[in-house]
């Protein structure tokens, strides 16, 4: 069975990001035009910043240079939904936001405290009751990481 080209990528850095006390996110290839953008999103505790990103970036470069691509950018994940189960295992205890795909009780965002996710379901601390609830994974179209802003 062929290797994906972005699973070939996911291979060669993320070694080097977990070195870098980074982990990584996702890897994104598209095309802009006739060229083939490879795009790897990478994250730490507490965040990633600009200089962090660059030195990662700096450091993968060589050990991609077999891999058939014409731009390479890292970027911070941001605000995107979870995705992987290494990204609800490592939200877990933090504060989200579940969006629903219909309204439950008249609502569709619900936030709180992740307890955890598994196939099937997703389970928070509801941030208004403190009640714990659970959502069909099938009725959820998103969970993003809660940010507040604070002035």
């Amino acid at each position: 069975m062929a290797v994906s080209l972005k699973e070939q990528i996911r291979v060669i850095v993320e070694p080097i990001a977990n070195e870098m006390g980074l982990y990584l996110v996702d890897v994104e290839i598209t095309k802009m035009g006739k060229s083939r953008l490879v795009r790897i999103y990478a994250d730490c505790d507490g965040g990633i910043d600009m200089n962090r990103c660059e030195t990662f970036h700096r450091a993968i470069v060589d050990p991609l240079e077999d891999v058939d691509y014409d731009y390479l950018e890292v970027s911070s994940p941001g605000d995107r939904p979870l995705k992987s189960e290494q990204d609800f295992k490592r939200m877990q205890g933090r504060e989200v936001e579940v969006r629903l795909y219909a309204a439950r009780d008249g609502k569709k965002l619900f936030g709180g405290v992740l307890l955890g996710r598994d196939a099937d379901v997703i389970r928070i601390t509801e941030e208004e009751s403190g009640a714990e609830m659970e959502f069909a994974a099938k009725d959820v179209s998103s969970v993003k990481p809660m940010f507040r802003l604070d002035f």
